[in-house]
């Protein structure tokens, strides 16, 4: 979503669009399973545009402990100053919030907090399961994170 400078007011100009989640790239571990919804204000200085956004979506996963595919909220809230020289630019809302939200997802992500992962040597998700794969090789499991 392109907007131009000129056509916001003076009291602000409130945005609400949302973004086909094909159009938002992923990484190997990340993917959205739903549209990006986003919505905020962005109002006009004398030679800048301060913008507001709220992004909303779901977000499917990989653990990087189990490795499951798991569905998450994603939420990310923003404000970015945006300079200009002239009232007839534009302003590329789409590139903003795509550089945010590559920003905001974390390089490992967890399905849960106390996720066990999967067992090094027989590879069985150990929040399914237990082996007895490290008992019988004599290690300790605490130290294999």
């Amino acid at each position: 979503m392109r907007v131009k400078i000129k056509d916001i007011p003076e009291n602000g100009l409130s945005v609400n669009f949302a973004i086909p989640k094909e159009e938002v790239k992923g990484r190997d571990y990340w993917e959205l399973a739903s549209e990006l919804a986003v919505s905020g204000k962005l109002a006009r200085t004398s030679m800048s545009v301060i913008i507001e956004l709220l992004c909303k979506a779901d977000k499917n996963i990989l653990c990087a402990r189990c490795l499951e595919k798991v569905l998450l909220p994603y939420e990310i809230s923003f404000t970015r100053s945006q300079s200009f020289d002239s009232l007839d630019r534009e302003i590329d809302l789409k590139s903003i919030i795509f550089q945010e939200v590559e920003l905001s997802i974390p390089v490992k992500e967890l399905c849960k907090d106390d996720c066990k992962g999967i067992c090094p040597i027989c590879g069985v998700d150990l929040n399914k399961q237990d082996c007895n794969c490290a008992r019988s090789a004599g290690i300790n499991r605490k130290l294999i994170r």
